[in-house]
């Protein structure tokens, strides 16, 4: 792969990502939600292995927005956004997925995050 297409790629992902950014309300909604998970694990002084945790967390919740995301524009184009019980389903489970990662999400911050609120207002 030439240096040329290599930096196209990184640019056609970028190109995603901010379209993503753009038209997919969950997913902005998701990024004020690790902001604010960062901004606590910070002020709340985290230890490395946590905020690791935070940060994987964090990724996944996005990486299963943005392939359900996806997901859904191709299953539109394909059937031309007609609708049925088959693709419904489809994009229910895609939808399930980040359901899950964002209930993963929600469980590591309350497991790291909570102990550490109920320390500083205790």
């Amino acid at each position: 792969m030439s240096s040329r297409n290599f930096l196209e790629s990184f640019k056609y992902a970028f190109d995603g990502l901010g379209f993503a950014i753009r038209t997919e309300t969950h997913i902005r909604i998701h990024i004020a939600f690790a902001c604010f998970a960062v901004l606590f694990a910070v002020l709340l002084k985290v230890a490395r292995i946590e905020f690791l945790f935070i940060c994987v967390s964090i990724a996944l919740v996005f990486v299963a927005e943005i392939v359900n995301t996806a997901f859904e524009i191709l299953i539109d184009f394909l059937k031309g956004q007609k609708k049925s019980v088959s693709i419904r389903v489809l994009k229910d489970i895609a939808a399930a997925g980040v359901l899950v990662a964002s209930i993963n999400s929600l469980i590591v911050a309350c497991f790291i995050l909570a102990p550490k609120f109920i320390k500083l207002f205790a």
